[in-house]
C-alpha cells in the first residue's frame, strides 16, 4: 500500500510491552512501526478468517435447523456409486 493511502492511528502500550517492542526492534533491525504494523496486520487477518468461518458455521446451522439436510442413507447410497459410470444422483 502506498504511503499516501495509509492512515495514522495511535496506540498506548504499557511500559513492559513498549520496552519489549523496542528491544525486538533493535534485535531484528526493524523499526517499532514495522513490528507493530506486522503484528496488527497478521492479527487482523487471523481474526477476519475466524469471523468468516463463524458466519459460515451459523449459515450452515440455520440450514440444518430448517431441515435442509440430506438423509444419511441417501448419502451412503450416493457414496457407494461415487465415481462409477452409474453414479447415483443424491437428489438434493
Amino acid at each position: 500500500m502506498k504511503a499516501e493511502n495509509q492512515k495514522t492511528m495511535s496506540i498506548k502500550l504499557n511500559p513492559e510491552t513498549k520496552a519489549k517492542l523496542l528491544h525486538l526492534s533493535k534485535v531484528k533491525d526493524r523499526s517499532p512501526h514495522w513490528l507493530m504494523n506486522k503484528a496488527i496486520t497478521e492479527y487482523v487477518e487471523i481474526e477476519d478468517h475466524i469471523e468468516k468461518d463463524r458466519q459460515e458455521t451459523l449459515r450452515i446451522w440455520d440450514e440444518i435447523e430448517r431441515g435442509e439436510t440430506v438423509e444419511h442413507e441417501k448419502v451412503l447410497k450416493w457414496l457407494r456409486t461415487w465415481g462409477n459410470e452409474q453414479e447415483e444422483d443424491i437428489n438434493l
